[in-house]
């Protein structure tokens, strides 16, 4: 399982604690042994194209609350 996403929305700037949630999608991927390389799509779009012969399903959604909890600094 990989996970990836910004924490940008966890910095306080200044305050004592910040908490997210976030809904995300939990995928799974199979490939064909049989079609063996090949790809599909449009070489001068990026992100068109694809491997011929994986399959990707929606197997359910992930529920994630992340918190920053720190000292409140007060400035002299």
């Amino acid at each position: 399982m990989n996970l990836s996403h910004l924490l940008q929305h966890l910095c306080r700037q200044g305050r004592e604690a910040v908490q997210v949630t976030y809904e995300l999608d939990i995928m799974s991927s199979e490939v064909s042994e049989s079609r063996g390389n090949s790809y599909t799509g449009d070489l001068n779009r990026g992100g068109s194209i694809r491997p011929v012969g994986v399959h990707t399903s929606l197997r359910g959604k992930l529920h994630l609350r992340l918190a920053n909890i720190g000292m409140f600094i007060i400035q002299v």
